[in-house]
């Protein structure tokens, strides 16, 4: 037992938000809404996701960990539309930024060489 858990080392990985294509967080709509890149593929829940565009929703009102619903996106028919189709659903800690200027996140850990969505930050 030891040994195995001399082998297992976490590192917490962050997708911040920024004006930049990649990688990238914006409020889309909603403070419970975010729409992110993530460069890697990660798991969420019980599902093992590709890295790609993602659209953040975190169910309002609800009790800690917050139930958080992951959809891909897709490019629409104009080049500036985007569709969202579900993929995921997770139970996950959900902040809110706790500085002024502070952009919404994904937090992720990473164990081996999986990553694992751990938390959302959301706009205040």
């Amino acid at each position: 037992m030891r040994g195995i858990l001399a082998c297992v080392s976490v590192l917490t990985l962050v997708v911040l938000a920024s004006p930049h294509p990649t990688p990238a967080a914006q409020t889309f709509g909603s403070d419970d809404v975010i729409v992110v890149e993530v460069p890697f593929d990660f798991v969420a829940g019980d599902r093992q996701l590709p890295a790609g565009t993602y659209r953040v929703e975190i169910a309002p009102n609800d009790v800690p960990p917050a139930l958080v619903t992951l959809q891909t996106a897709a490019k629409g028919e104009q080049p500036d539309d985007m569709l969202f189709q579900r993929v995921a659903t997770s139970r996950v800690k959900v902040d809110e930024v706790d500085r002024l200027g502070e952009q919404p996140r994904l937090v992720f850990s990473k164990v081996g060489t999986l990553h694992f969505l751990e938390r959302v930050v959301t706009p205040s």
